[in-house]
């Protein structure tokens, strides 16, 4: 995840636990959004990225580069399921001239 966001020159911690941290929580997911698995521990331990259109991808055994692609109901629906977040940028509020 914070390859991907690395990628546009957004700020992304590294660690499902500190991405959903840093990002903020939402009721329902935009493109771009994060859905996080919580461990026993109570510890964000996998983080997919909505696409829109009811599709998620997410890293497959924790290597860089290794992604699949799955239906959003994978993770919403999932035992371990935690939230949804945004990233800080995508919350503010677009910038209006006056």
């Amino acid at each position: 995840t914070s390859h991907c966001y690395a990628s546009t020159s957004m700020e992304m911690p590294d660690g499902a636990n500190a991405q959903m941290g840093f990002c903020r929580l939402v009721k329902e997911p935009l493109p771009g959004d994060l859905g996080f698995l919580i461990n026993e521990a109570g510890k964000a331990d996998h983080v997919e990225i909505y696409m829109g259109a009811n599709e998620t991808i997410g890293a497959v055994g924790g290597s860089v580069g290794k992604v699949r692609k799955t239906s959003w109901d994978y993770i919403r629906n999932h035992a371990r399921f935690g939230c949804w977040a945004r990233h800080p940028s995508f919350s503010m509020k677009p910038y209006k001239e006056s």
